[in-house]
């Protein structure tokens, strides 16, 4: 007697298991560095409290009227990296400050 070949229907549906494993470890992977990220970004975000002293300083003389001129002077407690004028919302700044370095 003839034996029968039995034929590999359950291939296709195991290389599909085999890869849905795989993938379900790669999803877990990236949640991971998710939630990672989530938590570095949270550590070392923007300090809550920030501070601007104001102070009023002399900056000139008016000779016409004899009296001073004054001009107020912004204090930050980090020194300004950069600076952007934003012209369309009247003259909108905004500062970008980098740590003071001793």
């Amino acid at each position: 007697m003839a034996q029968k070949k039995k034929k590999l229907t359950h291939l296709p549906f195991r290389i599909f298991c085999f890869f849905a494993a795989i993938k379900i470890k790669i999803m877990k992977i990236i949640k991971l560095l998710c939630c990672l990220l989530l938590v570095s970004t949270t550590a070392f975000c923007q300090k809550s409290e920030f501070h601007v002293n104001i102070a009023k300083k002399i900056v000139g003389k008016n000779l016409i009227n004899d009296t001073y001129i004054e001009g107020v002077e912004y204090i930050f407690p980090d020194k300004i990296h950069e600076y952007f004028i934003d012209s369309t919302m009247n003259y909108l700044i905004s500062f970008q400050l980098i740590k003071k370095l001793l």
